[in-house]
């Protein structure tokens, strides 16, 4: 019955069907060397056996099954020392696997250029964000450098004005110094901020440290000629104040 049925669907032409054996009875059934495989692994416990292979460009499923001995068969295989429940062969089906792969190569295209387009999509936008950063780094290391630039182009003015300044202020104390006029000043309260020699000599002082920092207004300038005490707020001292000039002999 099964090798009717083999030979019946073997008409139809679209699957083969193939009874085989390592001890054929019949010559024709003398497996192949992929047959002698399976037929191999069912002796090992091997309960079925499959494949993929490529023939003339097309793709084949192979599936081989083992047959086992039945009371029935013993009639013709019990010479050959089988017992019932032996595997006596297989029976072997090939087909074309390609109407079956078709659909799944195409969903695995299909999966395979989401997946580039996907990767694709988050490269252009890493490399967007990358480039934005490196936009910004570099941005921000022009404005530091331009920062930097500027702090050291104005502490080079400030210094060359402090040294201007001391100079300034060198020759002027030289000058005061040298002066054979008596020269004090005072700051908006009155209070001495330098006197040069002569100025300290006519007014009985020995060292500047004895002046500097007092109001000369009570140091010197005290009282009249009437010998009365001339209050501060109407000392002819104070129109540096009002930024006028003012001179007096009766003092």
């Amino acid at each position: 019955m099964t090798r009717q049925l083999a030979e019946l669907i073997n008409e139809q032409g679209s699957m083969l069907l193939h009874l085989t054996s390592l001890k054929p009875l019949n010559p024709g059934n003398a497996a192949n060397q992929w047959e002698s495989a399976a037929l191999q692994s069912f002796d090992r416990g091997e309960s079925e056996y499959s494949a993929f292979i490529e023939e003339n460009g097309r793709t084949y499923s192979r599936y081989m099954a083992p047959l086992r001995v039945k009371q029935a068969c013993m009639a013709c295989h019990k010479k050959q020392g089988y017992q019932v429940g032996d595997i006596r062969g297989g029976l072997s089906v090939v087909f074309p696997a390609d109407p079956f792969l078709a659909p799944l190569r195409a969903e695995k295209r299909n999966l395979a250029a989401a997946h580039l387009a996907v990767w694709l999509l988050l490269s252009g936008v890493s490399i967007f964000f990358l480039m934005r950063l490196r936009e910004q780094m570099l941005l921000l290391q022009q404005a530091k450098e331009q920062q930097e630039e500027l702090v050291g182009l104005r502490t080079a003015e400030l210094q060359e004005q402090m040294q201007e300044r001391a100079q300034a202020e060198a020759q002027l104390r030289q000058l005061v110094n040298s002066s054979g006029g008596a020269i004090y000043g005072v700051d908006l309260a009155g209070d001495c901020t330098f006197c040069n020699p002569v100025a300290l000599r006519l007014l009985g002082y020995q060292d500047a440290g004895e002046v500097l920092g007092r109001n000369m207004h009570g140091l010197v300038h005290a009282a009249c000629q009437d010998m009365n005490r001339q209050p501060s707020g109407v000392c002819r001292l104070n129109a540096y104040r009002d930024g006028m000039a003012t001179h007096a002999d009766e003092e």
